[in-house]
């Protein structure tokens, strides 16, 4: 279900407006950030696939699949939150910025609902895979290398000295 909308560049599908509750891609974003910052997880997850799955541009399916992929681990959902990368890596590889993957491993890396040091690991992965080596060099595999450890350690002032404890 969460890769509907990430095989295609869209369009192809018409989704039943009246079971989502979403007049458009629009509305569904406003929901889907009203949920995330009250940490509505699964509702926020249904909204940003409804954008995923009616994207207006390739660019905002990719940019909406990201915070898919956010709300899926906050709702403890991190094989799904998986998923959607690769479809991501698979179909929009053109379209990933080590500034966007980089974003995401490090609010991945933040202890708290949204952590997850295997889907961290993933998007570093996914950086790796994907990205030319002149935009890799701008994503910081060290640091998500070092945050993963020590979020799996639970070492805390370790990851308040690579930047995701505190302010």
């Amino acid at each position: 279900m969460l890769l509907l909308g990430l095989t295609a560049c869209g369009g192809e599908e018409t989704p039943d407006n009246t079971s989502t509750g979403f007049a458009d891609a629009s509305a569904a974003v406003d929901a889907g950030n009203a949920a995330m910052a009250s940490g509505e997880y699964d509702q926020a997850a249904t909204a940003f696939q409804y954008v995923v799955d009616n994207p207006p541009s390739d660019q905002i399916k990719v940019d909406y699949a990201m915070r898919l992929c956010s709300a899926l681990v906050g709702a403890k959902k991190e094989t799904d939150a998986m998923e959607v990368l690769t479809g991501l890596a698979t179909n929009h590889a053109d379209l990933l910025t080590a500034e966007k993957l980089q974003g995401l491993a490090d609010s991945l890396l933040k202890p708290g609902a949204g952590a997850s040091a295997r889907v961290a690991e993933h998007v570093m992965n996914i950086a790796k895979d994907t990205l030319a080596e002149g935009e890799l060099a701008k994503f910081d595999v060290a640091k998500v290398e070092k945050g993963v450890k020590a979020l799996q350690s639970g070492d805390l002032n370790a990851l308040a000295e690579l930047g995701y404890v505190g302010d």
